[in-house]
This record gives structure tokens, sequence and C-alpha cells, in this order.
């Protein structure tokens, strides 16, 4: 009996999976007759290592940490890697100071900041072997812009030829400030204007009567960011006295310091002029001590014209009843 000896050749696809650089997975077959087949794998993804970016959210130029522990499969530390920091995506305006080699202890530090806000992907790879393994823990960095300060409202006139200036900011770093005058609303001619200080509050002086300001302030962080201007506010300096001029006194009749009726009215007419307006009025009496004393009965207005009604008894007296003589 013959015997046939039936050789089966077999096929062997292996597909096998590459990761590139760019984290894309590309599949190779290889066709293979009988016999060994020998396979080169280039892995270059690091699985294990970890890191960490503190603070997660930074102002403009302000340096955050990246922390790196790098590790094996099995949580063990790798000592002496050479790491490099690197942003995926864009990386305007980011400065990185590169870590040294990990410790005994697997650990290594570098920094990152950015002068121009955005939101960064801040990855690592190891070049220990003169190959790229990218670590696959890779963390998100916030860098916002330096907060404007906010000027404290003013009111419409200011009195005299100084004005004191003061604002807020909510940021919570240390700042400087600069503030900025000018009688154009547009800022197009500045009349006066700070050096960077620290206080939140500046005094402006040489200014002129009958002349309307505006104001802004910006701040810098420590790490020279700038914000942008703040609002706008304004005041019109006010250094001459309103004139106050007495028409008219009547209803004073028959009484005197010595003998008066209670109920009996004075009637006060006076014109009331000012270069800037009146804004509003407040009639009171004087008391012998130089205090305010509230004596108004009635008031009423007419253009410049303010007529005020006073009732005696409201006016001052001593304990016999008696007008104090300086009524007279």
């Amino acid at each position: 009996m013959k015997i046939r000896t039936a050789i089966l050749s077999i096929s062997l696809i292996l597909s096998f999976l590459f990761l590139t650089n760019n984290n894309k997975v590309i599949a190779q077959s290889f066709e293979a007759g009988g016999g060994d087949v020998n396979v080169n794998a280039n892995i270059n993804q690091d699985l294990y290592s970890q890191l960490d970016v503190t603070p997660g959210t930074v102002e403009a130029r302000e340096p955050a940490w990246v922390n790196i522990h790098m590790l094996t499969s099995d949580g063990n530390p790798k000592a002496g890697r050479t790491v490099v920091i690197y942003i995926n995506g864009n990386s305007t305006g980011v400065t990185i100071t590169q870590p040294p080699v990990s410790d005994s202890n697997g650990l290594t530090s570098g920094s990152i900041y950015s002068s121009v806000p955005g939101t960064f992907e801040v990855c690592a790879r190891d070049t220990t072997e003169g190959i790229n393994i990218y670590l696959l823990d890779c963390e998100t960095l916030y860098v916002v812009p330096v907060t404007s300060p906010t000027l404290l409202s003013e009111p419409q006139y200011t009195k005299g030829l100084i004005n004191t200036l003061a604002w807020d900011i909510s940021g919570t770093g240390t700042y400087l400030y600069w503030i900025q005058a000018s009688t154009s609303s547009t800022f197009s001619t500045i009349f006066a204007q700070s050096n960077w200080i620290s206080a939140k509050a500046y005094e402006f002086h040489g200014l002129t009567d009958g002349q309307i300001y505006f104001y802004r302030v910006k701040a810098k962080n420590s790490y020279g960011a700038e914000s942008a201007w703040s609002n706008t506010v304004y005041s019109v300096q006010d250094n001459t006295k309103p004139t106050i001029t007495l028409l008219s006194l009547e209803g004073l009749g028959t009484n005197n310091t010595q003998v008066w009726e209670a109920q009996d009215v004075l009637t006060f007419k006076l014109r009331v002029k000012d270069n800037m307006g009146i804004a509003s009025k407040s009639f009171w009496c004087v008391a012998r001590d130089d205090s305010p004393q509230d004596c108004l009965n009635t008031e009423s207005f007419g253009g410049d014209i303010w007529t005020i009604t006073v009732k005696l008894g409201d006016l001052e007296h001593d304990s016999n009843y008696y007008l104090y003589p300086q009524y007279t």
C-alpha cells in the first residue's frame, strides 16, 4: 500500500497593531508560510506614568507646576528618565521650563506659563532611549486674563480742585495699578496719570473748576501681565460757591426776642445761583453752638427763587422762652 504524504501548507495571516506618534493605530498584516515568524514591535505609549498640573487655572504669565511621576507597569518608580513637557495643540505664547531627570522615586517637575489666555492640553514624553514614548496622561491648563479693577462711582460734582479716586479688584493675586484722568471720554489726550502704584486709591491735583474729567484704571499682576482698562467714571470739578441773595423777609410784625407768637411765620425769599447749577438745597437754622438745627416749615421753588417759611416757635430760645439776641 502506498502511503501518500500530504503536505499541507498553512498560510498564517498575522496582524499587528502599531501606535504612531500621533496616537493613531495602524494595522499591518504579514503572510507567512511554515516556520517561525519574527516580529519586531515598537511600543510608544506609557500607560502607567502620571502627570499633574497645579494649579489648573492661572492668570496670564502666572506659572503652573507640571509634576510627573514615572512608573513601571507594576507601580515601581523609574529613575533617571529624561522627560519633555509639550503642548498638544496651539502653543502660541507658551513658555515651558523643562524638568530634570526623574529622581530615585521617579519624580520630576517642570513649569509652564502663557502670556496669551486660553486652554492648553499639557502632555509629556519620555525621550531617554532616543525615541519618543508618550505619557497617556495629559492634563488641561486654563489661562485667564488679569482681572480688570472696578472704579467706585463718582458724584456728579466734586468740590474743589482735587479729586480722589478709589477702586477694587476681584482677583486674588498681588497687583499694581495705573490710573489715568482725561478731559475726553475716549482718553485721546491724557490730563494726568499715575505710575504703577500698589494702593487702590489715587489723588489728582490741579484740576480746573467747571471741567469734567473722566477716569480709568488697569492692573498688572506680579508676573507682568496687564488687565484691560476698567470701567470709566467721571465728575465735574466745582470750586465756586453758590451765591445766595436775600430778596425779602416778611412776617416779623411786632414780634421781638422777648414778646413773640410761636405760631407766627417768617417768610424768606432767596435767589440761589451757581455756575454748575443747583442739584439740591437744604435750609437749616444755626444754634448758638454753630450746630445745624432743623427749623424748616415749608419751602417752594420757582427758577432761582427759593421761598422758605419758618415758625418762630421752632427757633432756639432760653428757659424763659426768650429768643436769643442773635435773632435780632
